[in-house]
Order: C-alpha cells, then structure tokens, then sequence
C-alpha cells in the first residue's frame, strides 16, 4: 500500500492502482486505508460502482473518514445519483474545509437539482478561494437571480 501512496504522488496513477489492487487483494482488515484509496483511483477513472464496493462496506465504521464520505459522495456523482451525491458531499465539507473541486460539484449538483441559491452559495465559495475560475464566474452568471 505504501508504494502506491508513493507512486500516486508521484502521478504514476496506472502503477499506483496497480499496487493499489493488490494491496487490497491482500485483504488485511488492518488497511482499510487501502481500500479507499484503491476507491479513490476508481473515482479517478471514472469507475464509480467498483469505488462504491470499496467504500460503502467501510460507511460505518469509518463514517467520520473524509476519504470515504468524499469518495462515496463523488462516486454517486458520477452515476448520476444527485441527492445521495449532495448528502454525502456536504458531510465531506463538514469534516475537513470543502476544495474547489468539491463546491463545484456541489454547485453543479444543487443547480441540477433546481436549488439556485445552494449552487449560488457554494460556487461562489469556490470562487472566494480561487477566483481565477472563469467557467465558475460563467455557471453563477447562469443563475436565476435570487429573489
């Protein structure tokens, strides 16, 4: 598992998963980790039903994991599966303080979901901590206008 941690920073993703893989094939309960970084590759590949696999077995004991809220929340995302999606989502931006890349896709979610002023309100949190975002600017530009 640790080489895969390591080849992941690196950017070596395809040898990562790999060691990845097999670090969960071992089926060690002592490194859950592995499982939801193995998860995390999926999401990254767009594999979101083997990361669901992975990660929904470790929900409750490892509820309060951002890896795991986050990787299940973005994994529901990415099949399409919005209100699950924006639950677990929100849990992971109250565990640890939300990224760009998750109020975006909380945005994208909520306007989705026809809840303008939640997507106002966290694209235009994403925007607070990097405002060079022009597709950001442009998505809230699209927004009805609160009222």
């Amino acid at each position: 598992m640790t080489l895969g941690d390591q080849l992941w920073s690196l950017g070596r993703f395809d040898e990562a998963r790999t060691m990845l893989e097999e670090a969960v094939a071992a089926d060690n309960p002592k490194l859950p980790m592995a499982d939801w970084k193995l998860a995390g590759a999926y999401v990254r590949s767009r594999e979101p039903e083997r990361a669901l696999e992975l990660l929904l077995p470790l929900e409750p004991d490892y509820g309060d994991q951002y890896e795991v809220v986050l990787g299940i929340g973005l994994s529901y995302y990415l099949e399409g599966e919005l209100t699950d999606a924006a639950r677990f989502l929100e849990r992971a931006a109250q565990i640890r303080p939300a990224s760009t890349s998750l109020l975006n896709a909380l945005g994208d979610i909520y306007g989705r979901l026809q809840r303008p002023g939640d997507a106002r309100r966290v694209l235009e949190q994403s925007l607070a901590l990097d405002p060079s975002q022009e597709s950001v600017k442009k998505q809230i530009a699209s927004l009805p206008k609160p009222q």
